[in-house]
């Protein structure tokens, strides 16, 4: 069941994605097709992500008396700019497939990837700057330390990060839209410092419990559980957070195996499977689940000290619940 945090903002998020999006220009009817909000033929659609940012951005906003018309329209460029990373993400995974549907480089090749992830970041900008010069400039800020994340995540392709280079890689990749969605939510109400910086540490926690959640999906999370085949990033050679958990605990024989199979052109099937039993054996997905519910529990804790009211707290705390790992039980 969707979180009531994501329900309660979707249909005005999905009206105003519409209206940013809409026309005839090169490339409109691509983006709509990759936000889902069009089939390919042009026929409309709903099947669009879980807006989870821009929701964020609305509930805050809400929660603390801002005005809600310039909120939605911050929120959309905030999603907008999330669209936007997405598209070029896939180029870069090369990934044919998003949310069910053939990524734009696949449909469309490389070049026009590119060109449509430049014009999906150019409209959430001009939809930002009708916002106001602070939440325009705090967008802005994130879309910086976004891309330097990524910069970050490529690299890691090159060498063996530490467990805190990926952290801090976390902290912008993923993180930066999570504390602006925060940010544009307290700068949207004219909140006072103090709140700021308190949902400024909720969006830092959040970014990172999200993104080891889905790193370890991505390695131990079957097709029943999440959509996803077991093993994903190992074919990918990603050296992602739950990689790395293994590897500080590994024997230096197991460390060779891991390190020879990430190494290859293509992870062939039988070394994917002897990784992934490894970092089964290594309780990876026990820690990795520790890790995850530690970041939802300073949530929690934050939130309780947040100048959030009664409804506000208790859909945060029903998603926060919703992204919980049961750390018993994982995959052997």
């Amino acid at each position: 069941m969707e979180p009531k945090l994501f329900a309660r903002y979707r249909s005005a998020i999905v009206d105003g994605l519409r209206r940013v999006l809409a026309g005839e220009g090169p490339l409109r009817n691509v983006l709509r097709v990759h936000v889902g909000l069009e089939d390919e033929t042009g026929a409309s659609t709903c099947a669009l992500g879980k807006l989870v940012r821009p929701s964020l951005t609305l509930l805050i906003a809400e929660e603390m008396d801002g005005d809600l018309e310039t909120a939605l329209t911050a929120a959309v460029a905030l999603e907008l700019v999330h669209e936007f990373s997405l598209i070029h993400d896939d180029v870069q995974d090369a990934d044919a497939m998003r949310r069910g549907r053939p990524t734009i480089w696949s449909r469309c090749g490389e070049s026009q990837a590119i060109n449509a992830g430049d014009l999906m970041l150019t409209l959430a900008l001009r939809e930002a700057a009708t916002a106001g010069e602070e939440v325009l400039g705090r967008l802005l800020e994130a879309v910086i330390e976004m891309v330097e994340g990524q910069v970050l995540d490529v690299s890691f392709g090159f060498r063996w990060p530490s467990l805190d280079e990926s952290t801090a890689m976390i902290d912008r990749k993923t993180g930066a839209l999570f504390r602006c969605a925060c940010d544009l939510g307290t700068i949207v109400a004219e909140a006072a410092r103090e709140a700021r910086n308190q949902w400024n540490v909720i969006g830092r926690e959040l970014g990172r419990a999200v993104q080891i959640r889905d790193d370890l999906l991505g390695i131990f999370g079957g097709e029943a559980r999440l959509g996803k085949p077991i093993g994903t990033d190992i074919r990918r050679r990603k050296k992602s957070y739950p990689l790395l958990l293994a590897m500080a605990d590994a024997s230096a024989t197991q460390r060779r195996a891991m390190e020879e199979a990430l190494e290859q052109p293509t992870v062939s099937d039988e070394a994917m499977r002897e990784v992934v039993a490894m970092m089964a054996s290594l309780d990876v997905w026990e820690a990795g689940a520790a890790q995850v519910n530690r970041h939802l529990e300073n949530v929690l804790s934050e939130l309780q000290r947040s100048p959030c009211g009664e409804v506000g707290l208790a859909e945060m705390t029903e998603w926060c619940e919703s992204l919980r790992i049961e750390s018993e039980g994982g995959p052997r």
